[in-house]
């Protein structure tokens, strides 16, 4: 914004003049401002659906994978098939076997990913 410098020798169409080129700008500033806030409304439109989108395919993923609980904790089973302590598994069995589930948690066992809860935002 240009500063509007006024004295004694400042004429009343220099005034006009400035006052004209203040209102201008202050109008283009405005249009600026509602511009920035429909491409907001705009983003904030797209997030909350690419969050609706994302839950959907969570939930979607979730009904697929078997999880299991060890030690208070949710584990989702990312393999389908597995040999362990020269046993043979699959994810099915991982559900009923509570004591295999939590010896491949203390080992480390890749096959099984801790499901970490999402915290919602309100904003």
């Amino acid at each position: 914004m240009k500063k509007i410098v006024i004295s004694e020798q400042t004429t009343s169409e220099e005034l006009v003049v400035a006052l004209t080129a203040a209102y201008a700008e202050g109008e283009a500033l405005e249009n600026t401002v509602l511009e920035v806030e429909g491409d907001l409304e705009e983003a904030n439109e797209t997030i909350n659906d690419l969050k609706e989108k994302l839950e959907a395919k969570t939930k979607e993923k979730s009904a697929k994978t078997p999880v299991v609980k060890v030690n208070g904790e949710n584990y989702e089973v990312t393999i389908p098939k597995f040999n362990y302590d020269g046993k043979d598994y699959t994810a099915e069995d991982l559900k009923s076997d509570s004591d295999i589930c939590k010896e491949l948690v203390a080992a480390g066992f890749g096959g099984l990913r801790l499901v970490r809860d999402r915290k919602k935002s309100d904003k």
